[in-house]
């Protein structure tokens, strides 16, 4: 759809901090966060973190806008493909 990004760390990289990101189902890739962005599921299935890597968030102030991961599966195992991208949505 439109928007749609290749990861969530792509749509990291384009949301800026007190942002939010909202995920497709699927199965997606573990990441690393390092600013302060909210990351929802969009609701039409399962999202999946397939943690075979570690899921870091680092790098946060005590005066950064507060983080929210809701509607998130995070899973140790491998990777599987699927889902079909990221819509980062700008908080208002």
């Amino acid at each position: 759809g439109p928007g749609a990004l290749p990861s969530i760390t792509a749509a990291l990289a384009v949301t800026p901090a007190g942002g939010k990101i909202v995920v497709a189902a699927g199965t997606w890739p573990a990441f690393t966060m390092t600013h302060a962005v909210s990351i929802y599921a969009a609701g039409d299935g399962p999202v999946i973190i397939a943690a075979d890597q570690p899921v870091v968030i680092q790098g946060l102030t005590t005066n950064a806008p507060p983080v929210q991961l809701e509607g998130l599966q995070i899973q140790r195992g491998p990777l599987h493909p699927g889902g079909w991208g990221f819509r980062p949505r700008h908080q208002i």
